[in-house]
């Protein structure tokens, strides 16, 4: 499941949603005038104030799904807020600014029916509807506008708005701020900078090596830690970093001292192709399927509020819009429920999900040894105590954790390896357990 799928879902519900109402409003801005005729039969007022009672409800639902939907399509089009001093940001802000008198013409129009206005004359009515139409056609002018405008985060890309130089990161670990910067973090070459300060930030010198690695975590390319030059003043650099395939990657800092235990800390950006500027902006994730759910659940209560004749009196042919409201609303709680949605963006990902970092390190060393230094022993070379009873000696973690991906070391906790005397962990420590374990076995690595 991608991005896109939830976009598409959400564009055809604005559609519909706007189809439903500024069509209903043309045909009724066609018929009223038709209805009110003098010389028309005195049945025809109550039959158009039958029609736009019906048709209340129904404008309201879909208002209603415009304006979720069309959050949600703010985000995905213009995703940061530099990216709105563009043209495609300028004229959805015109856009919006027609919507108000639009929504407020709707009211106007929906407080005459509700008043029953109609029956003296409805002047005001026919007015306000020819008024709301024509406000209807001047937000379809601006939408049919948008359409041919390139989308504004990739216009902001393009031209260098918001978009930063350098990828930067900073973490308080084992002593010692280490700060890192990446540039430009982009496909192709890149330097990696890493300062050192104490809490009164005054420079660590006296670091043995600093040790870099830009991991990706889409696959398992093998990349290796780099040590950095010791430029003075606490601040190594290295510029021989290559990143050959865009897509979300890890970096990942050793500080080795000697008056400190190893520093570890990591920290994930996006790395875009140089030649695909245009989607250096992209929307996350974790946000857009957080606001999908949203939006779902959002037109779900819409949906129930409308059709629910307790809570407003509706004709009885309305009523069934609390079904697909109901199916809306379990399927936005499901979403927003759905922990691994949030955490790692879909289930079929399966990089792992937390950094390496002092508090992920933490929680795996527990793990460890709960479940692993009876065997592979403290240092993980395999001399724990158990270690003579198995039928086949415990592997030596130094050696071989370097020779897998996180992928990989999470499948061996989890099920174990056939052959072996390795069991399976699974129901003895949680998914999130066995991740931070896998951080924690990335600390035995020469």
């Amino acid at each position: 499941m991608e991005l896109r799928t939830a976009a598409t879902v959400s564009d055809f519900l604005h559609l519909l949603g706007a189809s439903v109402w500024v069509g209903g409003l043309f045909l009724i801005a066609i018929v009223t005038p038709v209805f009110l005729m003098t010389g028309a039969s005195n049945a025809r007022p109550g039959e158009l104030a039958t029609l736009l009672k019906r048709f209340s409800p129904l404008a309201f639902a879909s208002a209603g799904t415009l304006i979720v939907t069309g959050i949600f399509s703010g985000y995905m089009q213009v995703t940061i807020p530099a990216a709105t001093n563009t043209p495609y940001g300028w004229t959805l802000v015109t856009k919006l600014i027609l919507l108000v008198p639009l929504f407020g013409l709707a009211a106007a129009n929906s407080y005459l029916v509700s008043r029953e206005l109609l029956r003296s004359g409805a002047t005001s009515l026919k007015r306000f509807v020819r008024i709301e139409a024509l406000a209807a056609l001047l937000v379809l002018a601006a939408v049919g506008w948008l359409a041919g405008l390139e989308p504004a985060r990739q216009f902001a890309a393009r031209n260098g708005i918001g978009v930063e130089e350098e990828v930067t990161f900073s973490e308080f670990a084992e002593g010692a701020n280490i700060d890192t910067a990446i540039a430009p973090g982009d496909v192709g070459a890149n330097s990696v900078t890493v300062t050192l300060t104490d809490r009164r930030d005054v420079p660590i010198t006296n670091a043995i090596d600093v040790r870099v690695r830009l991991k990706f975590l889409e696959d398992d390319l093998g990349e290796p830690l780099i040590s950095l030059v010791d430029t003075g003043n606490g601040v190594w650099t290295g510029d021989e970093f290559k990143i050959t395939i865009g897509g979300v990657y890890q970096a990942e800092v050793r500080v080795i001292r000697p008056d400190a235990f190893d520093a570890r800390t990591s920290f994930r950006f996006d790395a875009a192709p140089t030649a695909g500027a245009a989607d250096a902006i992209r929307p996350t994730r974790t946000v857009t399927w957080t606001l999908f759910a949203i939006e779902l659940l959002a037109i779900g209560l819409i949906f129930i509020a409308v059709g629910t004749p307790v809570l407003k009196r509706l004709v009885p042919s309305l009523r069934p819009m609390i079904l697909p409201g109901a199916a809306f609303s379990v399927i936005g709680v499901a979403l927003l429920l759905n922990a691994q949605v949030f955490r790692s963006g879909f289930p079929e990902e399966r990089f792992n999900p937390f950094p390496v970092n002092s508090a992920s390190i933490a929680e795996g060393s527990v793990a460890y040894a709960a479940t692993c230094s009876a065997c592979h022993g403290v240092t993980g070379r395999g001399e724990g105590p158990q270690a003579g009873e198995l039928s086949s000696p415990p592997a030596d973690l130094s050696v071989h954790v370097p020779l897998h991906s996180d992928s990989s070391l999470f499948g061996f906790i989890r099920d174990g390896i056939p052959g072996t005397a390795m069991p399976a962990q699974l129901g003895l420590l949680s998914e999130d357990e066995m991740w931070h374990l896998v951080n924690f076995l990335r600390t035995f690595e020469q």
